[in-house]
């Protein structure tokens, strides 16, 4: 599934219905095919991120497959959809993030994405698989940030 919204200002809410506007599928293992639906994608895209209301749509399409959702983010996009977030983690389904980009600010909306499910943050450097078991006061490193939790 590849994602770029163009309707941040009256976002969408999966949880409800399907509204694919925004959102690319491709089902094959054929590298070429993936390639030419993520130019495709991005060509047609805009740049709000609708990261939830794709998951939800992902979820929607293949409910008897879903136990992890891996996400590929924009570490310099925001996921306009956050409103979103109680109801994904009702589903208790883990989001692994590997977000691209980081280099020396994290994105915390994807920390929060990957806390709230009791997923995981991967960059090129590092794992966070652990997240979910951070404690109140528990400090921990990404990238040169040090992050405090509370």
């Amino acid at each position: 599934m590849f994602f770029n919204d163009d309707d941040d200002d009256k976002s969408n809410d999966q949880t409800i219905t399907l509204d694919t506007t925004g959102i690319w599928s491709v089902e094959t293992f054929k590298v070429d095919k993936i390639y030419n639906k993520i130019i495709y994608s991005m060509e047609n895209g805009k740049h709000s991120e609708n990261d939830l209301e794709d998951i939800f749509y992902a979820i929607k399409k293949y409910p008897n497959n879903v136990k992890n959702i891996v996400l590929i983010a924009d570490n310099w996009e925001d996921p306009y959809d956050m409103q979103l977030l109680p109801k994904l983690k009702e589903l208790k389904i883990p989001i692994r993030i590997v977000i691209c980009g980081v280099n020396s600010v994290l994105n915390t909306k994807y920390l929060d994405i990957a806390y709230t499910t009791k997923g995981s943050m991967h960059t090129m450097e590092e794992d966070l698989t652990e997240i979910s078991d951070l404690n109140d006061g528990k400090t921990f490193k990404i990238a040169v940030m040090i992050y405090y939790q509370f």
